[in-house]
């Protein structure tokens, strides 16, 4: 499972042309990375991430990263949602459709996690340039306002993840036509496939 990794310290100027961002959106995707020290995530950070709103257009926000469903509550099991969000930062991909804690959010709340590397195993793993994990989000009313929060989908490893003996990696979205696809449609059955062999650079930790 994927629990660490490095946003993009700003928005990525081809995701700005791709969705003709406004200077505020720019603006509140930099405040909200520039919280994080050296632009590192790891779960229950506030991360940016990127949705569609109720207008068609493409915003950004901030969430805490380990996804907390609308219908939780605090119980003997999970007496505080921090401790419920730790085992819900990453969703498998291959029942996140029928288990309850994503399958409403894999309907219905789809959106974009920009990062510049994903952490595996003691490497860093990348293109060079931005992408987007495939992410999910939800909203949660209790006793500390509205929260927002986000998973993103794993999958299976592609040749550079297994190389170091790991046996998941996130669901990457590398085109504008696969990011509005999931973003619009859902996932497919292509777009679930684990990211070409050959395409990820590999850099150890240090």
């Amino acid at each position: 499972m994927c629990h660490h990794y490095r946003t993009a310290n700003n928005l990525p100027e081809h995701f700005v042309e791709e969705y003709h961002f406004r200077t505020d959106q720019r603006k509140l995707f930099e405040g909200i990375a520039g919280g994080l020290k050296d632009g590192g995530a790891w779960p229950l950070s506030i991360v940016p991430a990127l949705r569609i709103d109720e207008t068609g257009e493409l915003k950004t926000f901030g969430a805490e990263w380990g996804l907390l469903p609308r219908w939780w509550k605090p119980s003997d099991k999970s007496p505080k949602r921090e401790k419920f969000q730790r085992s819900t930062f990453n969703a498998r991909s291959e029942t996140a459709a029928t288990k309850p804690t994503f399958r409403s959010a894999m309907k219905d709340r789809r959106c974009l996690v920009p990062f510049l590397e994903f952490h595996e195993k003691d490497h860093y793993f990348g293109t060079g340039a931005p992408m987007a994990f495939a992410g999910l989000w939800e909203s949660w009313l209790g006793e500390d306002g509205d929260v927002q929060s986000v998973t993103f989908l794993t999958t299976e490893p592609n040749a550079e993840v297994s190389s170091i003996g790991h046996d998941r990696m996130p669901v990457l979205l590398d085109t504008p036509e696969v990011r509005r696809r999931w973003l619009i449609n859902g996932a497919d059955d292509e777009m679930l496939k684990p990211f070409a062999d050959g395409m990820l650079s590999i850099r150890s930790k240090g």
